[in-house]
């Protein structure tokens, strides 16, 4: 695997998604965040390993030979006809076993540690089964996940399974962690296996719970030999405390007069201090946990051994770095060439491990620290070490057989730790500028005491900032103290005010308001006798002008700053007015707007992409990622952001394909749906792509095309829905982003009628061109908006039919799910009924264009119409536009009741085209949604997509026991797990 161009793609990708969504107009703010940044505050360079070599030990044949393990052990633990070479601390831990005594196991990650527990238990039984002894359950291993005991039973199930002995003889191996069913429960019960897999939360149950077939169990390991657990860092605190009463309870049940063998594993536990220091913590630790003594001697540690030359040091090979590192790497590189390579001995020595008294592995250090080493030890520059050191690493963690030899197993293979964290808030000072940046919440800058900090954050459209306060007095006076944007802030405040501050223009053209009436938004003002004021509803909410001193209190020698009270309702460089249903967090930008499950997502869907990419060398049955969440509902939730993200995402990507293949004219209504099957490649001809979107791929030929015909209808209703211009800012659409665009036939002869116009009301006549255009286009907008368009794609009557044909034909998520209520068309209203005569659910089939409407307030603006119009000139002037628009056709008169008319926009009318961000060739919003779109619309152009077939799922015990096991099969997707999906 190309681990670090992966960890650059993965990086690089989130860095622009994480970025994409504020931007900052201030430039002392830019340039100290933009530092941050570019320093890796937020994805700091990876952590570099070298995975050490263990050293090896006997095979499981050489301990048949001297008695330490039973014949049957050693056909157990083979490969084919090949003994399996244990590694030294296998071997002591066998032994430790033999001799009856407790122990931990505390080796690194890909150690073997679950064969130090698996071949003195399973040499155990089988001896018990050739003496005679009648089967019981003798082990019982407990750990902390599911995920763990189900990857286990696996594996040892395999090297049993091969052995070829006989059932008399063989080990049985079942899990028993709360995913079975009683079917299996039963026989579990009835047929004691030799050894039990559990966790400790089932482990507890079994023996606390009032159940027979729980009693029943824990009566067949009556006598036990062993408990073992698994991953013993795990269990701390209070967790740990529960699990020693446990493991106690245990032993007091299965073997009052006995000692077990206890034996534990763990990766990491004590890190610091001596050897000698190091193993007394442990077995302290272990001691507690068991309730049994365990002295530091039964902890066995791994045992190195190098991979290069024992008689190469680091002085040795420095000399010769920079020829290395100058030159291309050989086409041959076996094993034998690379144990004297000057680079392999520096990687291991400098990087992999401490050459002391014995071999110990190196902490992770930063690959940017140890690109530093060696352009030090080797004289040069960085940026050549850093290419060289990834590309020798990438090549030398290939199986031999992939670099000049006939080896299988790589050379220094390696691993890379990659933490990412949210950008979150930033906090900055009121002082002049360059004002002083944080990320962390403090009450005062440290390089500037009595300097106050704020929660600063972003306009979303000029990316003007605006600190997040509350205004209140004390003994001093007015003072102005920082406050949690999630705290929103009461239309009716009283006492404390809360609301936010920030910098007036002070001399920038580019800043709109002033205070003066003329520059607040136009919605805010209106007209009373000739005079232009301020709404009555908005005076509680306007900008007050103060100045403040660092320190958060009012100075005359302080700077300006514009006192937002209330709710946050437009921004005053710019005037933009975000949605005043939004929350307050929404509506202000910080560094970066991705959640947990947004970045989680970007991550994985980064990830497998890469994976299904043409060069990134992984092979086909290995791309897929195993996630952990804390607990059930973020797991659900997190496996359905993802594969919504993925289907919105390609379905754009295919909209944005389909629409690009129509070219200028664009797309009609009635090609809707086939356009986009084409350009997603879902086509019943393709035979390689049915299985992402048909339920049954190998169906005829007549069913495949009616599958076609259901996928085209599905898609049209889809693509109807998505012209609707959300409030999701963290995955705008292709409208929102100027991708595409939409233009209604028979408009430019409408806005060229003036006679017309001027009959309705002559300022329509009166406007220029572009001015009329825009206005129809503001209405006609706000019905497509709406879904107030009479088309069958949006008939609810029809779509039931569409739904249904759809579950039967086409897999998930290209069908319409049984859970889902699809969206159905409206009709706009200018008079629209009161909220009495109609309900919640038929309330949301109209689109009110009343007077004091939203859309109302939209149009009715001098800035749109020429004039600002009272309700019954309004209604007139409006009821004389859409009847101008039915007499050409673009819309047409829908009779509810006899004194209830709306009107809904003819769909043949619409043509989606290219928008701007198309036409200028630039991104005209969130530029890394830009890129994604048309990034999956030339590979859809291409004949295929990274994102086909993928799909995340939960496995948690909110699901059916069936269906994780048929997850499980799934996921693996092994021969034997083929077969169970076949069955």
């Amino acid at each position: 695997m190309r681990a670090f161009e992966f960890d650059h793609r993965l990086i690089n990708s989130y860095a622009r998604f994480s970025r994409s969504f504020s931007t900052i107009r201030s430039e002392d703010l830019k340039a100290e965040i933009d530092r941050q940044y570019d320093a890796g505050r937020f994805w700091p360079d990876a952590l570099l390993s070298i995975n050490p070599r263990f050293l090896q030990g006997p095979t499981v044949d050489d301990l048949v030979a001297s008695g330490d393990l039973d014949e049957a052990t050693g056909k157990i633990f083979r490969f084919g006809l090949s003994p399996l070479r244990l590694h030294r601390h296998q071997a002591q831990s066998i032994a430790k076993a033999r001799a009856g005594q407790s122990y931990v196991v505390t080796t690194g990650t890909g150690s073997g540690k679950s064969l130090c527990f698996f071949v003195p238990v399973v040499d155990s039984i089988v001896r018990a089964r050739k003496a005679g002894k009648p089967r019981r359950t003798s082990a019982i291993i407990v750990y902390p996940m599911n995920a763990l005991a189900n990857s286990q039973i696996n594996e040892i199930e395999k090297f049993i399974a091969q052995s070829g002995l006989p059932a008399e003889i063989k080990p049985i191996v079942r899990r028993y962690t709360g995913q079975e069913s009683q079917e299996e429960r039963q026989r579990i019960a009835d047929n004691p296996p030799d050894i039990l897999l559990t966790n400790f939360m089932m482990a507890e149950l079994l023996l606390t719970r009032q159940d027979s077939l729980d009693t029943k169990v824990i009566e067949n390991a009556s006598g036990l030999d062993f408990i073992v657990l698994d991953e013993l860092h795990t269990y701390r605190g209070r967790q740990g405390a529960d699990v020693a009463i446990l493991v106690r309870r245990l032993r007091n049940r299965c073997t009052p007069d006995k000692t077990p063998i206890c034996i534990g594993t763990s990766a990491t536990m004590a890190s610091e201090g001596s050897d000698a220091n190091r193993a007394l913590a442990v077995a302290n630790v272990a001691s507690r946990l068991f309730g049994a003594t365990i002295g530091p001697e039964s902890v066995i540690d791994e045992s190195l051994e190098r991979a290069t030359d024992d008689r190469l040091k680091l002085d040795d090979v420095r000399g010769h770095l920079a020829s290395v590192l100058t030159s291309a790497l050989p086409a041959a590189l076996t094993d034998e060439v690379l144990r004297q390579h000057p680079l392999s001995v520096w990687t291991e020595l400098a990087i992999g491990l401490e050459d002391g008294q014995e071999l110990k592995r190196k902490r992770p250090i930063p690959l940017g620290d140890a690109v530093a080493m060696l352009s030090n030890d080797s004289g040069v520059d960085i940026e050549v070490c850093r290419n060289s050191l990834e590309s020798f690493l990438t090549r030398v963690s290939l199986p031999e057989k992939d670099r000049g030899g006939s080896g299988a197993g790589a050379f220094l293979a390696f691993k890379l730790h990659q933490f990412i964290s949210g950008a979150g808030e930033i906090f900055t000072t009121l002082a002049e500028k360059p004002r002083s940046v944080l990320f962390e919440g403090q009450l005062e800058d440290p390089n500037a005491p009595g300097h106050r900090l704020y929660p600063t954050r972003f306009c979303r459209e000029c990316g003007h900032e605006t600190h997040v306060v509350t205004r209140t007095d004390d003994a001093k006076g007015v003072l102005f103290v920082p406050r949690n944007i999630d705290d929103a802030p009461l239309n009716d405040q009283e006492g404390d005010a809360a609301g936010y501050l920030t910098p007036t223009g002070d001399g920038d053209a580019d800043y709109a308001f002033t205070g003066e009436v003329e520059t607040y938004p136009e919605d805010w003002r209106e007209e009373r006798s000739g005079v232009e004021r301020l709404r009555a509803n908005r005076k509680p909410r306007a900008p007050q002008m103060i100045s403040i001193g660092p320190d958060g209190r009012p100075d005359a020698m302080g700077k300006s700053f514009w006192f937002i009270p209330g709710k946050f309702g437009f921004c005053p460089c710019c005037l933009d007015q975000p949605h005043p249903n939004m929350r307050e967090r929404t509506k202000l930008a910080g560094l970066s707007g991705e959640g947990r499950s947004s970045a989680t997502t970007l991550l994985v869907s980064t990830a497998l992409e890469w994976m299904n990419g043409r060069h990134s060398d992984v092979p086909r049955e290995k791309r897929k990622l195993l996630g952990f969440t804390d607990n059930r509902q973020d797991a659900a939730l997190q496996a359905g952001h993802f594969n919504d993200f993925l289907f919105v995402s390609l379905l754009r990507g295919a909209i944005l394909r389909a629409v690009l293949d129509a070219g200028a004219d664009g797309m009609a209504e009635d090609e809707f749906g086939l356009r986009i099957v084409k350009a997603l490649g879902f086509t019943a001809s393709n035979k390689e792509a049915r299985i992402h979107w048909m339920q049954d791929p190998e169906a005829g030929a007549v069913i495949r095309e009616d599958a076609q015909r259901s996928l085209a209808k599905v898609l049209a209703h889809r693509l109807w829905t998505d012209l609707r211009r959300g409030w999701r800012y963290t995955n705008p659409s292709l409208s929102v982003l100027d991708l595409i665009d939409v233009t209604f036939v028979g408009l430019d002869d409408i806005v060229e009628d003036t006679e017309r116009l001027m009959a309705i009301r002559p300022e329509f006549g009166a406007l220029d061109l572009s001015a009329r255009k825009g206005m129809f286009k503001l209405l006609l907008g706000a019905m497509l908006d709406g879904l107030a368009v009479g088309t069958e794609a949006l008939d609810l009557a029809e779509l039931d039919a569409v739904a249904q044909k759809s579950r039967n034909l086409l897999r998930a998520p290209w069908a319409i799910d049984a859970k889902e209520t699809p969206r159905s068309r409206t009709a706009l209203f200018l008079q629209a009924p009161g909220k009495d005569r109609f309900s919640l659910r038929e309330e949301q089939t109209i689109v009110r264009a009343g007077h004091n409407s939203r859309i109302g307030r939209l149009i009715n603006r001098k800035s749109v119409i020429g004039t600002k119009l009272g309700k019954a000139d309004y209604l007139a002037a409006m009821t004389g536009l859409m009847e101008l628009l039915a007499g050409e056709g673009l819309v047409s008169r829908i009779e509810i009741e006899a004194d209830l008319q709306g009107w809904r926009l003819a769909p043949s009318a619409v043509r989606i085209v290219p928008g701007e961000a198309i036409r200028k060739g630039a991104a005209q919003g969130n530029q890394y949604f830009h890129d994604l779109y048309n990034e999956i619309s030339a590979n859809l152009k291409e004949g295929h997509s990274a994102f086909w077939g993928l799909e995340g799922r939960e496995h948690t015990a909110q699901v059916s026991q069936r269906l994780r096991e048929v997850r499980e099969w799934r996921f693996r997707f092994e021969k034997e797990d083929q077969k169970n999906l076949r069955a």
